[in-house]
């Protein structure tokens, strides 16, 4: 048998970093949508209307960007794995996580916006057997919030097995090559963007509900990302030429986007070509800088890289949880936000830190267990996004 395409890298510093700055600026967006004039599980009593423009210009890009790392890191997983193999390791990573987050990580989410909406007034405890009805929310108290896109990672690798097996074969790795040479020609990775565009024009009547039933966007457009990191993790001369046209690529998504918000709205498909270009020509910008200067492997760089994903499962619940009582406080709208931001953070890290040594506790946010505290995790884990867009 021939040996599969070869990932450009085991190891690739400068998409740890991207990792960990979308992961950071996913939690500074949901809090953004606490302030923000969008509807979400808690809300400030001082809107800053001006958040709208940075929410919705960070949402072309941030689900996208993630996906196609996500994608990458798949491919680099796949060296080492067989099909069967690198099935039951997402199966471990991603479902685990799922279920236990919808009985223990979105209920207390789900329990404040009860407070709020004067929907439940007893405690907690009172308040969580009621997950145990079934019942989905917001009906009932049965909710994956933003864990959906565990679900979706999984099913995007299910869907993925013919592929996979495909990816083991010598016309696999006479496709990977053409299309290495393809994309690093000229201007055609930047031709890229026109199936995200046709998928946006396409699935125009199906906004994004993140429930799996009739999000035919959303669903389409992240697993095209996730697709595309699995090829171009196998293209080691794409990164190269990222390297090299990074300077051109910040300019044109610079004007591109600084043309789409100055401008007045178009139809659908010139106003999906502009937006999808724009945010296409951003994401290999970032990824071209990444790869330009992070370049070498740091402490700091690792303790973030293993640390990424349970950051995400559990960011969500803390925000909400400490929302809901720093909201209360005679603050400006400004200084609320920079306290929230800050405080969830900490939040946030310091229960991660809790997971990640605690060893029966790991298997719970995507880690492996390990039955020493020396033992550290190697393989990156793969990237996941919140669900407010």
């Amino acid at each position: 048998m021939s040996a599969s395409p070869q990932p450009s890298s085991q190891y690739r510093p400068d998409l740890d970093w991207i990792r960990f700055v979308a992961i950071i600026l996913v939690h500074v967006h949901h809090v953004g949508l606490i302030f923000g004039p969008f509807k979400w599980i808690v809300k400030s009593p001082i809107p800053l209307p001006e958040l709208r423009g940075p929410i919705l210009a960070g949402g072309t890009v941030r689900l996208p960007l993630l996906l196609l790392i996500s994608g990458v890191a798949t491919a680099y997983a796949f060296r080492q794995r067989s099909v069967k193999g690198l099935l039951g390791d997402r199966a471990k990573r991603l479902l685990i996580p799922l279920l236990f987050g919808i009985f223990f990580i979105t209920p207390p989410q789900i329990y404040i916006e009860r407070l709020i909406q004067g929907r439940f007034s007893g405690s907690y405890l009172e308040f969580w057997p009621s997950v145990l009805n079934f019942v989905p929310w917001p009906r009932g108290s049965l909710s994956w919030h933003h864990l959906w896109l565990l679900c979706y990672l999984f099913l995007y690798n299910v869907l993925m097995l013919p592929l996979y097996a495909w990816l083991r074969t010598p016309s696999a790795e006479r496709f990977c090559t053409r299309f290495e040479a393809w994309v690093t020609r000229g201007v055609n990775v930047w031709l890229l963007f026109l199936p995200i565009a046709a998928i946006r024009v396409i699935f125009d009547g199906y906004p994004a509900n993140m429930a799996l039933i009739n999000d035919y966007w959303l669903f389409s457009h992240l697993l095209y990302f996730f697709i595309l990191g699995n090829f171009l993790g196998r293209s080691p001369r794409f990164w190269e030429y990222l390297v090299e046209k990074r300077k051109p690529m910040a300019v044109v998504s610079a004007v591109t986007f600084a043309a789409y918000w100055a401008l007045p709205r178009f139809s659908l498909v010139p106003d999906s070509l502009l937006l999808t270009f724009a945010g296409w020509s951003f994401m290999l910008a970032a990824l071209g800088w990444a790869r330009a200067l992070v370049t070498t492997t740091k402490p700091y760089l690792k303790y973030a890289r293993d640390r990424a994903f349970p950051f995400y499962i559990l960011h969500e619940m803390v925000l909400v949880v400490m929302a809901y009582p720093l909201l209360k406080l005679p603050l400006g709208g400004w200084s609320l936000f920079i306290l929230l931001t800050v405080t969830s953070i900490l939040g946030t890290w310091l229960l991660t830190e809790v997971f990640f040594q605690v060893p029966f506790l790991r298997p719970l946010v995507g880690l492996k267990f390990r039955r020493t505290p020396r033992q550290v995790v190697a393989e990156p884990q793969a990237a996941a996004s919140p669900p407010a867009v």
